[in-house]
């Protein structure tokens, strides 16, 4: 006799799991919780995607198996869940006479580094963290040249770091 398990699935954020390469969509759950029944004995493996890796990534699973891989032996019920992580950009722009660092990389392996010193230049930065990210964006100027002047976007101005969302000038 085959006996036969269940892997209950809960998808949270925007991205996409497949199950032994066959995939299952979410938005912002799946449907609360998707479930697929599998044959005793049967090896599972969960492989996480997004569409849009300038928008989303993805965070880790949890329940039958943890991390940022998931293979699991189906032999009982078993419960997964697959976190996905909202990004969001940052756009830095107008830099003339110096440049502007974010120190940390983003979700993509990526950090704001726009600018060129002592070159009059003006470049468009865009950077991708975490929506629970502090980033901490740095000015940096000759002072022979160059100075800083300042954020010219009030918000800015005033959040000088932290959880930026905005395009600061």
């Amino acid at each position: 006799m085959l006996f036969r398990s269940d892997l209950n699935l809960t998808i949270s954020g925007t991205g996409t799991i497949s199950l032994n390469k066959t995939p299952i969509t979410g938005t912002t759950s799946c449907a609360s919780t998707c479930t697929r029944a599998f044959d005793d004995g049967t090896v599972v493996t969960l492989t996480p995607s997004v569409a849009d890796a300038t928008t989303w990534r993805f965070g880790a699973f949890s329940g039958a198996c943890s991390g940022a891989t998931c293979q699991v032996t189906m032999s009982e019920d078993r419960d997964v869940t697959a976190t996905f992580v909202r990004l969001r950009t940052i756009t830095v722009d107008d830099i003339s006479g110096g440049y502007v660092t974010s120190g940390a990389a983003d979700a993509l392996g990526d950090a704001i580094n726009c600018g060129d010193v002592p070159a009059e230049t003006t470049e468009n930065c865009t950077f991708h963290p975490d929506t629970t990210a502090e980033v901490v964006l740095t000015a940096h100027y000759d002072g022979t040249t160059s100075r800083f002047a300042g954020w010219t976007d009030t918000y800015c101005a005033a959040h000088k770091s932290g959880t930026l969302d905005k395009v600061c000038t």
